[in-house]
């Protein structure tokens, strides 16, 4: 009975879907300027089409929100750029 559900269920994945794993890692790169904020940098690494982590930096704070199938999950901050991070949201 086992067996005959894992083949089934290993029947219904598409063979055409890529796999995540396997899927090309990049990273994308933004700057502009705030007004009282100053510069900004927003560096996105994606695995395929999928947001994986964001890290966004301005005057000496530091975030990095770290995504699950391109959500938000959690979120470190370095409020005093001493590369220590200080805080951590946890969502969901």
């Amino acid at each position: 009975m086992t067996i005959l559900i894992c083949g089934t269920l290993a029947g219904c994945r598409k063979p055409d879907t890529p796999s995540v794993a396997n899927a090309e890692i990049r990273t994308e790169s933004e700057e502009f300027t705030k007004p009282r904020v100053g510069k900004v940098r927003i560096d996105t690494t994606y695995r395929g089409d999928e947001r994986i982590l964001m890290v966004m930096s301005y005057s000496n704070v530091t975030t990095r929100t770290f995504c699950l199938h391109g959500t938000p999950m959690y979120v470190e901050s370095d409020e005093d750029g001493d590369g220590f991070f200080e805080s951590l949201m946890i969502s969901g």
